[in-house]
């Protein structure tokens, strides 16, 4: 499946830090930071389509707009950390924006300060004392720079309007939306609108508003008994051949077929 914008994790804006269990993430991606640290078992982690199965005491970073997803290797535990990009502004303008080259880190004499600095934002996720969290993001951050080097992916200055982009298309996928009217909504050329899109998410803007709106399906088979042509409709696709065609690639298979899945199960 398409990797999809994490909407929800774009309201929170905050510091989150939490055990996962037996993790298993579709491809995803959103604005914030994401680091992983294995405390248990193994999870094979993929970022911007490289995949690694880590092991206890190995750790992955997920920096804004990285695609990233998880899928544990038998039992597993991990801690992860999210951290929204308004904590760690003085590192944006030092990354400028770039990915890390190597977003897998399994040095075990750094990765135990690694884990230090997870166990100590644990503790301290709900005392809301933001100096202490940021200085222990920071010392990740440092341990990461050091040794895996930054990659050129993207200027810095666009991503917040790639975020606004996102947000509006997360929010507005049922209606029909065109290089035009987002240049409209926004008031930038719809060429730069469709280079930056590109750049940000790796394949065209119809291509991604197809796997919101089959996304979005896949959830009102699952959970009404609409027709498939009533479900097509209220995702925003004009004609059930242009919903099954965008479906079959988004799920592999047709959304009739999907749909006798469900009720077998």
């Amino acid at each position: 499946m398409k990797p999809y914008f994490e909407n929800q994790r774009e309201a929170t804006a905050e510091i989150e830090c939490r055990e996962s269990f037996d993790n298993i993430t579709a491809p995803h991606f959103h604005s914030n930071f994401e680091f992983v640290y294995v405390l248990s078992g193994e999870i094979d982690i993929n970022i911007n389509g490289k995949t690694a199965r880590l092991k206890k005491g190995e750790a992955s970073a997920a920096l804004n707009y990285d695609i990233h997803s998880y899928n544990s290797f038998g039992k597993s535990k991990v801690h992860v950390l999210i951290v929204p990009t308004k904590f760690v502004r003085s590192f944006l303008s030092i990354s400028n924006g770039r990915s890390f080259a190597n977003c897998f880190y399994s040095d075990e004499s750094r990765t135990k300060e690694i884990n230090r600095c997870f166990k100590m934002i644990f503790q301290n996720i709900n005392t809301n004392n933001k100096l202490i969290l940021k200085g222990y993001i920071y010392v990740i951050l440092s341990i990461f720079s050091e040794k895996l080097g930054f990659d050129d992916k993207r200027p810095d200055s666009s991503i917040d309007f790639a975020r606004n982009i996102l947000i509006y298309l997360q929010n507005n996928f049922t209606e029909k939306i065109t290089l035009d009217t987002l240049s409209e909504q926004f008031g930038y050329n719809k060429y730069y609108i469709s280079r930056l899109f590109n750049s940000y998410i790796g394949f065209g803007l119809n291509e991604y508003i197809n796997a919101l709106r089959c996304r979005y399906a896949g959830t009102l088979i699952e959970d009404n008994d609409d027709n498939i042509t009533e479900i097509a409709y209220k995702c925003g696709f004009e004609n059930t051949r242009s919903f099954n065609r965008a479906f079959l690639s988004c799920y592999g298979t047709s959304p009739t077929k999907y749909k006798e899945s469900i009720k077998k199960d």
